[in-house]
């Protein structure tokens, strides 16, 4: 802008410290945005170490677990374990055992169903969702570079 004057000059100036001032409030806003979004990704990071652990203790019982059903194997195969041991009374024990088993496992496998179907509909909806965001991304990608080309014609037009 060309200024004839005091004035004119100082409605230059003035215009150019509230567009300073403007693009400083914005950037400071958007730092405060910025800040809140760390704060929920360290919260989010917190719960991924925790989820880990669970990950890593459920994989330890995997090892344990099978440690233990391989050292049971091999004692069957030593013939330390032998059907000619077997009573009708220890057989009648070994089937109430195994009925007890069974009912847990059916109650935990239903339980299990139930986790999973709904699982599958917080995925279903997580997945739209990104979808929409994404095309929402793009979207604003596209203004941005839109807004782009405004700056470099506005600084063109300057010179």
């Amino acid at each position: 802008m060309s200024a004839e004057g005091d004035v004119q000059q100082n409605y230059v100036n003035a215009q150019k410290n509230k567009s300073a001032l403007d693009f400083l409030n914005h950037r400071s806003e958007l730092n405060t945005s910025v800040l809140e979004i760390s704060e929920k990704m360290a919260t989010i990071n917190s719960h991924m170490i925790e989820i880990n652990l669970e990950i890593m203790n459920a994989n330890k019982s995997i090892v344990d677990f099978n440690a233990e059903q391989i050292a049971i194997n091999a004692e069957m195969i030593q013939g330390s374990l032998s059907a000619t041991e077997a009573t009708p009374v220890s057989n009648e024990d070994m089937i109430a055992v195994n009925s007890a088993a069974m009912a847990t496992l059916s109650a935990n496998v239903s339980k299990n169903r139930a986790t999973i179907e709904s699982l599958l509909e917080k995925s279903v909806l997580n997945s739209s969702a990104l979808v929409k965001n994404k095309a929402e991304i793009n979207d604003r990608r596209e203004s941005i570079m839109e807004n782009r080309k405004g700056i470099a014609a506005n600084k063109a037009k300057i010179g």
